[in-house]
């Protein structure tokens, strides 16, 4: 269960391993980082850890039947609670099914543990039917929490968990290690600017081809907003990706902006400069602000919803054109 592989991972797997091993692992963890770190592996090599007999401070055996059945999701002491679609919410049902199953004996005899990911998809319900767990675990039991937004959870969930942070890996050695995974190591760094800078999200978008639909996305988008193009029209080029990706890539290009406008340096992870030129000569501070955050309320009706993509990405690109569409706005 060890991946000497995931390097920028050292610091925070010294800290639980080192926990863990001297039997002062606290029962409620949460692994926050942002996307593509590698916060579900940590998370999974910790319960691992936690659930071999054979475990020490550098993680599980690897080769137990407790870390093979971990591995493959069916270890009788193992629990994960994720939506049942990528991006949905998390309901109340969901987490009182989940914490009855902490609740059961462990069969194996070393404890349970509960996985919840991602946890800020819970609902505020199901957050609070969360809290009984965390505050009145089952003796052995361990609860992790993964989090790319922990800011998210309720104060309530933070301060009842160890917090422990995932940082990505510095851009140059992100590169490097990208390169060496990479069938084309020469669209690394588009691949990471896709990722926000996580190397292995980076690595899948890479292997999806998600990277031609991001230059796909980056035309209409250039189009659009400089009047090239209508809204309608430029969506059409790109109804076979994904909306969601195109939704958070085009938040990604406006928070950049906006702080290159207001004289900020670009973020870790940041697009390339030839990306974002083309959209600076069109947007300003008050525009990017005012675009952030009506993409941020589309974001979320995502997680709430089940909208239409095709109307969904000309809501989005009609939005970039300056045209207000809710109702009553003209």
């Amino acid at each position: 269960m060890n991946d000497p592989g995931l390097f920028w991972q050292a610091g925070a797997w010294q800290r639980l391993g080192a926990a863990l091993a001297a039997g002062r692992l606290h029962h409620a963890v949460l692994i926050g980082g942002q996307p593509g770190v590698g916060k579900g592996a940590l998370a999974r090599r910790l319960a691992a850890a936690h659930l071999c007999p054979r475990a020490t401070a550098a993680g599980g055996c690897g080769a137990c039947p407790a870390c093979r059945q971990v591995a493959a999701g069916s270890h009788p002491d193992f629990s994960l609670l994720e939506p049942e679609e990528p991006g949905k919410a998390l309901p109340i049902d969901a987490v009182r099914g989940f914490a009855g199953q902490l609740a059961l004996t462990s069969q194996y005899g070393h404890g349970k543990v509960g996985i919840v990911e991602p946890a800020e998809q819970m609902t505020v319900a199901a957050a609070n039917g969360l809290l009984k767990t965390l505050e009145e675990p089952a003796p052995g039991t361990l609860l992790i929490l993964v989090s790319a937004e922990p800011g998210r959870l309720l104060p309530t969930i933070r301060s009842r968990c160890l917090q422990v942070t995932v940082p990505a890996p510095e851009p140059e050695a992100a590169l490097a290690w990208l390169a060496e995974r990479l069938e084309e190591p020469a669209v690394a760094g588009e691949a990471l600017a896709a990722a926000r800078g996580g190397p292995l999200r980076a690595l899948a978008l890479a292997g999806e081809g998600a990277l031609e639909a991001r230059r796909r996305w980056h035309a209409a988008v250039v189009a659009v907003a400089s009047g090239q193009a209508d809204p309608v029209s430029a969506a059409a080029d790109c109804t076979r990706d994904d909306v969601r990706r195109q939704l958070e890539w085009l938040q990604q290009w406006v928070a950049d902006l906006a702080r290159m406008a207001a004289g900020g340096a670009p973020r870790p992870g940041s697009a390339p400069e030839a990306e974002l030129q083309p959209l600076r000569q069109t947007t300003n501070v008050e525009r990017a602000l005012a675009l952030s955050g009506a993409l941020a309320r589309l974001r979320q009706g995502l997680v709430d919803t089940n909208p239409n993509a095709e109307l969904l990405r000309e809501e989005i690109l009609t939005l970039l054109a300056g045209q207000d569409t809710r109702p009553g706005a003209s």
